[in-house]
């Protein structure tokens, strides 16, 4: 910063510290802006819900789905889905997304919930 142009910070500062009247408008605005403040009310935050656990059924009923639709179920068979589970469309639209993520990553593989509980083959 040039010299000259600290020089004339300084001596505006010096002159408001002076100058009594400036000090009482800089006060007044100052209240001013308080009060006009008053009647804000801060943002209420955002109340979240806990984290659902799908059940068992539910996720083999989005799992048959998944597969049926090749991942990539219509609105209006999110909208049947969720009715018919009684979950929120934005519950089941979240889990189609997540799932495609996870085939993607390889994670999931679409059926995998579809298979009977004892898995293929058995033990030998």
């Amino acid at each position: 910063m040039p010299k000259t142009h600290s020089r004339a910070i300084w001596v505006k500062l010096q002159q408001f510290l002076e100058s009594e009247e400036q000090q009482q408008e800089l006060l007044a605005e100052m209240k001013k802006r308080l009060k006009s403040n008053d009647s804000h009310t801060p943002r209420e935050k955002k109340e979240i819900n806990p984290r659902k656990r799908f059940s068992d059924i539910e996720i083999t009923a989005l799992d048959n789905v998944y597969v049926q639709s090749n991942g990539k179920p219509s609105r209006a068979v999110i909208e049947t889905t969720a009715k018919a589970l009684k979950l929120a469309e934005r519950q089941v639209a979240d889990w189609y997304i997540n799932h495609r993520r996870k085939e993607k990553q390889g994670v999931y593989k679409p059926g995998q919930f579809s298979e009977p509980a004892g898995g293929e083959g058995g033990d030998k």
